[in-house]
């Protein structure tokens, strides 16, 4: 009966030194990316016995549950004093998530289980009516972007556009970003050619002068060196003198060579790539995606 009651005695003293734990579980964003890394720290404490020296920590393993599915576990470090562990994923569904920590326990501190911690986890899709166009020099052509919601999306997705160099093309989103479900309208726009032939410019130059037409033949042509002949040179002045008062006149010779103005820039015709970029950020990460839209330009005709 007496050494019964030592055994007794030595298994209270046991107990009473091992000590009450708490798991404090925080998480790196309660909202996250699909495909982002998120991180799980869980922070063990307790209070020793008087049997025990104050400095020592809780040792061992925290595993991470979701719901009741185990999805990763980390051993804990001393990290200033402090007992923690941190648990990185980048696999988490999209949806919410109840995430809890377990502690295992030691020989001085007692197992322990975190009050679960939340995380929404946002994901979404970005589908195109299309990914190539056909257009004719000067021409504009228009593909819309459908962003499906997948799992309560509270961040905007951004959308933006880069043309290919010296092409003389644009493109724009409108609206540059989409929160939710919803649409945004790329348009491409081409640059068409705008030249002039070097006969019909000197034609409508000399039109426009109205007046200056009848000096210009008068003077450089058979039938003016005639008449000179003919009515002498009283005449010829007054005649000159009155197609001159009748409009503006440049005379530079007789020559009809004129130079017309250079053709304006064009969209080359071919095939040109269009980059387009679609992001969007949650707590200071962000997931980007670049695509391209094949464009054909025809020459106009």
């Amino acid at each position: 009966m007496k050494r019964l009651v030592i055994f007794l005695l030595l298994l209270a003293c046991a107990l009473c030194a091992v000590a009450q734990t708490q798991v404090t579980l925080t998480v790196s964003s309660p909202v996250a990316l699909a495909g982002t890394l998120v991180s799980f720290t869980a922070t063990v404490s307790g209070t020793p016995s008087s049997a025990m020296p104050s400095s020592i920590i809780p040792t061992g393993t925290v595993t991470f549950e979701d719901g009741t599915i185990p999805i990763g576990d980390a051993m804990l470090q001393n990290n200033l004093g402090l007992a923690t562990g941190t648990f990185f994923t980048a696999n988490l569904a999209a949806g919410s998530h109840q995430v809890v920590a377990l502690y295992s326990g030691d020989a001085n501190f007692k197992a322990a289980t975190s009050t679960a911690a939340t995380i929404a986890i946002e994901a979404f899709s970005i589908t195109p009516n299309a990914t190539t166009l056909t257009l004719t020099q000067g021409q504009s052509g228009k593909l819309t972007y459908t962003v499906a919601d997948g799992a309560g999306v509270s961040t905007a997705v951004d959308f933006g556009c880069i043309p290919p160099p010296a092409t003389y093309t644009t493109c724009a989103f409108s609206p540059a970003a989409v929160t939710g479900n919803g649409q945004a309208v790329l348009t491409i726009a081409t640059t068409g050619t705008a030249s002039t032939s070097a006969r019909g410019y000197f034609f409508r130059r000399l039109a426009s002068k109205g007046p200056a037409l009848a000096s210009f033949l008068f003077l450089c042509f058979p039938l003016g060196l005639r008449l000179r002949r003919r009515f002498g040179g009283v005449f010829v002045s007054a005649l000159m003198l009155a197609l001159l008062l009748a409009g503006p006149i440049a005379l530079t010779g007789c020559s009809s060579a004129k130079t017309a103005p250079a053709a304006s820039a064009a969209t080359p015709p071919g095939t040109q790539a269009f980059e387009v970029i679609t992001s969007a950020s949650a707590n200071n990460q962000t997931i980007a995606q670049d695509t391209w839209i094949t464009v054909t330009v025809l020459p106009a005709s």
